[in-house]
């Protein structure tokens, strides 16, 4: 592999890396951790591809890139913790507690997260790594043969295999991120990566003359690639953004969805202000997301089947009357691939969307940021009594009962002696609900939901938050032979009321769950055990209040006033003076920009201190020069040093000074008066290294004249190229003491006007 080849190949897996990092955006909130995941991308990538060109081992090159991204990530992520930019055992101690709590927490987590401290260094770690497995894999460019002068030719898989496999760390990455992203542009961001990898592809076959290759073999690859493209993401379970392309989806409209569950906590600890989504409609109710209906003993999950969602829905109808709720929804923050919707929706308007007829659940491919939708939904409206009289039907599947054994044993007992005598599923639910509602609300225990943990928060701790509440509700229903599911969605959310009606504002804190019980005649009905203060329980379960007058509320009480649900007949929330919105930096974004700044400022002062380490090698020599041949020697050797990086390669194997004297000049274009300076320095040079009569004082002072000119005459006569490698290549810093001469050091082709022994072999 040639230099040249090199670099299109480097510049192409750049290239890769930008586009796979790019599209981490579908993951993290905002823009601010893009800059060091790219840092850290091509970093790694140019550290080990500079490592690769000094034939250092690869066991050693290995540790240097460890170390130095370990250096890094502590640098950009957790600069306070470390002492003047040095870390130390104590804030290396720190990033890895950060990093452990950010690794045990991703699956209760779903995208767009904001860049943490934890999973900014995750993010910066797997991009690093990427990062130097790739570029390892290209190899090195091929050097003059011990043999016969002429570099090796190797053809087939045996030249292409090691390269083609360059970007394959970032396809896994990608990966990830195309399996857990949200939001728009999946499409945008996959396109842009799969061209990345075809640009990849036609560097890699490039060759060594400059000529374009065959394209039959890249075409094929292509169609291959851009075939898996759109049917893997249809075939791979977990993909649940849907397919690109409906009409290529392939097997039954079964879909196994991650509980979301895992939603709530992040919901109201770390994003409990994030505004989620607005609605307007008529009266408060429960957003419902879905409803779980399989328990395994240690989690709840749901499997449903789905039919395309427009226009009028099929809906049973009830024995009782229903309240209808007509709702706009506007999606400011909210992901993911369930829908917020009134139960039990009965129309869908201006959403591409599919429906389970079982749960009553909505999914599209994604939700995002602007999408608005309208629904009309059909909410039972029963009464206690009519609830007493109906109870508890034939379950409509057997999985709203199914329980495992050891959790029948362990619950029943404890509802049983809960519920007493009582012969009624209505009153056995109220009974219930009234006995949770007096355990203590807390949002910080585990967010677990196994039977052994419910079975303490039923004797020992009482305190939890929604998902334990409903979760034990259900269970214990269910071993009374009562059909429950958990429900998962929003609490009704700040009601403002303007000119056209009420406006529910939902933000993370509203994140709910509630059990849902099934009667005969009136379907399922939603129950409150949760001691919220703003989730209080519905009328069909508290005994009405004497009324002798209507009244107008002034402000929602949390136990007096209806609970909000999908069957719900609250009275209206008091209109709330909406506040001024408050424009708040996150502190995770502010120390991400912080980390940015101190990124740019680092690498500022690497290039620094490369150009000054690189000058300071430069003119090493000559200062410590004492003889005149030394001094003449150490100026020829800086002259050529410089001179190489000026035109990209070193002297050729037997090229003389003389040779490469007019190579210099005639391919920088040189005036006359510098082609004199360097034909003054070589001069000075051949009779120091040759001549038994060293050079005299003013050959000597002419020669060092000649070198200090000869240092601007080569940056002007320069390419844009060469004038960086003049700034900042660390060749001279690992050149030994000598001539000068590097063999190949860049093996880039001369200008043809320039005489060379080496080209006329």
């Amino acid at each position: 592999m040639t230099r040249e080849g090199e670099g299109r190949l480097v510049l192409a897996l750049g290239l890769v890396a930008g586009t796979c990092v790019y599209a981490f955006s579908r993951v993290f909130s905002g823009r601010a951790w893009l800059i060091p995941a790219l840092a850290a991308a091509w970093g790694a990538i140019a550290l080990s591809r500079w490592l690769a060109h000094l034939r250092i081992p690869r066991v050693v090159a290995t540790f240097v890139v460890a170390v130095v991204g370990a250096f890094l990530v502590l640098l950009v992520v957790f600069p306070q913790a470390t002492f003047y930019g040095l870390p130390g055992p104590g804030s290396v101690q720190r990033a890895l507690a950060t990093v452990r709590a950010a690794n045990a927490s991703i699956a209760d987590v779903t995208a767009p997260v904001p860049a943490d401290p934890g999973y900014l260094a995750l993010a910066m770690a797997a991009a690093w790594i990427a990062g130097g497995l790739s570029s390892s894999l290209i190899g090195s460019p091929d050097r003059v043969g011990p043999k016969d002068g002429r570099k090796e030719e190797r053809g087939g898989l045996r030249s292409l295999s090691p390269s083609l496999m360059a970007p394959l760390p970032w396809i896994v990455l990608f990966t990830v991120a195309a399996g857990v992203g949200q939001g728009r542009g999946r499409l945008f961001v996959a396109a842009l990566f799969f061209a990345a990898i075809l640009a990849f592809l036609l560097a890699e076959s490039w060759s060594g003359l400059g000529r374009l290759p065959k394209l039959d073999g890249a075409m094929r690859l292509g169609a291959l690639s851009l075939a898996g493209a759109i049917l893997l993401p249809n075939l791979v379970p977990g993909y649940r953004a849907g397919p690109v392309f409906p009409w290529a989806r392939i097997g039954p409209l079964t879909e196994t969805t991650v509980s979301p569950l895992v939603q709530i906590k992040p919901f109201l600890l770390n994003q409990s202000n994030v505004s989620l989504f607005k609605v307007s409609a008529e009266q408060p109710a429960y957003w419902r997301l879905t409803s779980l209906d399989h328990f395994d003993g240690n989690t709840w999950s749901s499997q449903g089947t789905y039919n395309p969602a427009a226009g009028v829905l099929a809906t049973a109808s009830p024995a009782i009357a229903s309240q209808v709720i007509h709702q706009h929804y506007a999606i400011t923050g909210l992901g993911g691939i369930w829908v917020p919707a009134a139960y039990e929706v009965t129309r869908v308007a201006g959403l591409k969307s599919s429906v389970d007829p079982t749960t009553q659940t909505l999914i599209v491919g994604s939700l995002h940021a602007g999408l608005t939708y309208d629904l009309v939904s059909a909410s039972p409206d029963p009464t206690g009594t009519q609830l007493s009289a109906a109870g508890a039907g034939p379950p409509p599947r057997t999985e709203d009962l199914a329980l495992p054994a050891p959790t029948v044993s362990l619950i029943r007992p404890l509802t049983l002696q809960l519920v007493g005598s009582n012969t009624n599923a209505y009153d056995d639910a109220v009974a219930i609900q009234r006995y949770l509602r007096s355990f203590t609300y807390d949002e910080h225990v585990q967010a677990d939901s196994s039977t052994n943990y419910l079975y303490d928060f039923l004797t020992k701790t009482k305190a939890g938050f929604c998902q334990q509440f409903a979760g034990a509700m259900a269970v214990m229903l269910r071993t009374l032979g009562i059909p429950a599911r958990v429900a998962v969605g929003f609490l009704p959310g700040s009601p403002t009321i303007g000119p056209s009606g009420t406006t529910f504002s939902v933000t993370g804190r509203h994140a709910h769950a509630w059990p849902e019980a099934f009667f005969q005649g009136i379907g399922w009905v939603a129950f409150e055990p949760t001691p919220r203060a703003d989730a209080p329980p519905p009328n069909y379960t508290v005994a009405p209040a004497p009324v002798t007058a209507p009244t107008q509320v002034t402000s929602p009480s949390p136990e007096g006033s209806a609970a909000p649900s999908a069957a719900s007949s609250a009275p209206q929330p008091a209109p709330t003076r909406a506040e001024a919105p408050t424009k708040v930096a996150h502190p995770a974004i502010t120390a991400a920009r912080r980390a940015s700044y101190i990124l740019l400022a680092a690498l500022a002062g690497v290039l620094v201190a490369l150009f000054g380490a690189r000058e300071v090698r430069l003119r090493l020599a000559g200062w410590r020069a004492r003889s005149v041949p030394e001094k003449a020697l150490a100026a020829y050797q800086e002259f050529t040093l410089r001179a190489g990086d000026a035109i990209g390669e070193g002297r050729h194997s037997g090229e003389t000074e003389a040779e490469y004297a007019r190579s210099v000049v005639q391919t920088l274009a040189l005036p006359a008066v510098a082609a004199a300076g360097v034909t003054a320095l070589t001069g000075a040079y051949q009779r120091a290294a040759y001549s038994l009569r060293s050079p005299t004082a003013a050959e000597l002072e002419a020669a060092l004249q000649a070198n200090r000119a000869l240092r601007r005459q080569l940056w002007k006569g320069a390419d844009r190229r060469g004038k960086i490698r003049l700034i900042f290549s660390p060749r001279p810093l690992y050149t030994r003491s000598g001539s000068g001469t590097r063999v190949g050091a860049y093996n880039r082709p001369r200008s043809r006007r320039a005489p060379s022994a080496a080209r006329r072999v």
